[in-house]
């Protein structure tokens, strides 16, 4: 699972159509999950999980149709786990980290979890030691939600990132990425747990979902 975890992304590069959304852009609000507004036609990451979810549960799908769907999921359930790609404010904007000129999306993306080191299994047991317990009974809804509220009450909110002249880039420093890698590390464990809890429910009972 874990080496087909990126493949969602890496296909982006071929073009080809009809690619899920790998974002639900919730306003920075405290409303509720509206599909009508935030998931037209049927395009976001929430109800991508939910059609692919459907498509390998249905053992009547060719395998290829079933596989493709769970190589999705792997990924999809990742991203929705990080904050930033469920707020209407993705990260798009540019910081500064070691020097060097990133957005912020890809700090959250990658860079928090990049400086706790390379090596995957000890960043497991790091996150799998972390006390949080997981709830896993909540659905995609629920977690974009947890997601955007991160991103308005903690990423946003921020003073580091604020800047006093607008051709100024904020200058983010080390302990930024000290500072919420507990956030990121949580999200981890709670992504991890939820998506084995949905692979569970959907390959319950001969592959029928409940």
């Amino acid at each position: 699972m874990a080496e087909v975890s990126l493949w969602a992304d890496l296909i982006k590069a071929l073009r080809i159509p009809d690619q899920p959304s790998h974002v639900v852009r919730l306003p920075l609000d405290r409303s509720g999950y509206d599909p009508a507004t935030v998931c037209k036609r049927n395009r976001c990451l929430v109800a991508a999980i939910d059609t692919y979810a459907a498509v390998l549960a249905d053992r009547t799908n060719p395998a290829t149709a079933r596989v493709t769907a769970l190589k999705y999921l792997i990924h999809l359930v990742g991203d929705l786990h990080q904050p930033l790609h469920a707020s209407a404010d993705t990260g798009a904007r540019a910081v500064v980290l070691h020097g060097t000129v990133t957005t912020l999306h890809d700090v959250w993306d990658d860079a928090i979890v990049d400086s706790r080191g390379k090596d995957r299994q000890a960043l497991v047991d790091v996150v799998e030691a972390a006390s949080m317990r997981p709830e896993t009974g909540s659905t995609p809804a629920d977690w974009a939600l947890e997601g955007r509220d991160i991103a308005r009450d903690t990423i946003f909110e921020d003073p580091r990132l604020e800047t006093r002249r607008r051709d100024v880039l904020p200058w983010l420093p080390k302990t930024y990425l000290d500072d919420n890698w507990p956030i990121a590390r949580d999200r981890l464990k709670e992504g991890g747990y939820r998506l084995a809890a949905l692979l569970d429910r959907i390959l319950a009972n001969g592959g029928a979902a409940d």
